[in-house]
């Protein structure tokens, strides 16, 4: 059975950690960018009713917040300095998530959440509830939140985006196309899962060359352009495996073509390497009465024909009497060999060369 969105690791970890806060009679502002998958909260609600905890969520609209909080649990809505304690008392071992507040409400949910949060700690353990505001970054900074803050950052990783893409993979048995479809929209797309289970469903070719398909992105999603600091905060970049990672629709859109061709070769390297090992291997007991050892290479003496690296393979067998199909599938490997260690994408048709991709799958549909 595949996995929601937040049942995965990382995802999994952060919804965890609003859990324990809630069970310890904490309050906290969630704070989630653009673009962040929903059912959060309801996953939390699900996960408490089925635990026999009190959960509601609340949409309040432009409605007052001790008037909306007070409607939800039928109590009429108290009044004066001692409002949100007596609201943190009524609401004894609840939780209640609130968002789709107007934005001119704002300020006013998180000053209540303010004054909620230190009534319920001055309340004996289990005496009072929990408030969980949901807010998007921009309104998170304007409110300057006095109290516990989560940020959705950094908290997707990439084994996320495996098991998210699992059900397309073959248990990562599939073919080689298959496997640099899957590996290319990981690498692109990093954080974005949504973004790499659309891109897996996209042909080889527009992978290859993924400018035009993100450009797609950019014009669905309506971007403009964020000041620096703002990036993160309109959805724009993320961590992503310990360091900063701009979204690739981000990238194509500011023309950044050679940052995607990067992480192209980096999918392509992740797949490709070890393949061409391999049949370099498997090759051997044909190519070996074309091959000499030892020789003299710039980098050092190679004693035994085993050791001889594809490029070398290429060279002493190209103009030998091999049949024409076997140095075309070594010169494919040799070429494909070179571009990756010279951080270059590789020739599509390189692939078809090395037999490792029908030439049908790279026309362009």
């Amino acid at each position: 059975m595949s996995l929601g969105f937040w049942e995965l690791p990382g995802p999994s970890t952060f919804a965890a950690e609003i859990e324990r806060l809630v069970q310890g009679g904490e309050s906290a502002a969630v704070v989630l960018p653009p673009g962040t998958p929903a059912g959060l909260g309801s996953l939390l609600g699900a996960r408490a009713r089925a635990e026999g905890r009190y959960w509601y969520s609340l949409s309040p609209g432009n409605a007052q917040p001790i008037a909306a909080l007070a409607d939800l649990i039928a109590l009429p809505p108290p009044c004066g300095a001692q409002a949100p304690r007596e609201l943190a008392r009524a609401l004894c071992a609840t939780a209640v998530w609130i968002e789709g507040f107007s934005e001119e409400r704002a300020r006013p949910w998180v000053e209540l959440l303010t004054d909620f949060a230190t009534a319920a700690r001055s309340e004996p353990a289990g005496a009072a509830g929990s408030l969980v505001l949901v807010l998007d970054p921009v309104t998170a900074v304007r409110c300057e939140i006095g109290l516990r803050v989560l940020k959705w950052r950094g908290r997707v990783r990439r084994e996320d985006a495996l098991i998210h893409l699992a059900d397309r993979s073959g248990n990562g048995n599939g073919s080689v196309e298959q496997q640099l479809r899957l590996a290319i929209a990981v690498e692109l797309a990093g954080w974005d899962l949504e973004l790499a289970r659309r891109l897996a469903e996209r042909s080889l070719p527009e992978l290859l060359r993924p400018a035009r398909i993100l450009r797609e992105e950019v014009q669905a999603r309506d971007w403009r352009k964020p000041a620096p600091k703002d990036r993160w905060a309109a959805g724009w970049s993320d961590h992503w495996r310990g360091s900063r990672f701009d979204h690739p629709a981000a990238l194509a859109l500011e023309g950044k073509d050679p940052e995607l061709a990067q992480r192209v070769w980096k999918a392509e390297l992740a797949v490709l390497f070890p393949l061409i090992e391999e049949r370099r291997c498997a090759l051997l007991p044909q190519l070996r009465p074309f091959l000499k050892a030892p020789i003299d290479t710039p980098t050092g003496r190679i004693e035994t024909i085993e050791d001889l690296e594809i490029g070398q393979i290429w060279h002493q067998v190209r103009h030998s009497k091999l049949s024409a199909a076997t140095k075309t599938r070594v010169m494919g490997l040799a070429n494909m060999r070179r571009a990756l260690a010279h951080v270059e994408p590789i020739d599509p048709g390189d692939l078809c060369h090395a037999g490792m991709v029908d030439e049908a799958v790279l026309v362009a549909a």
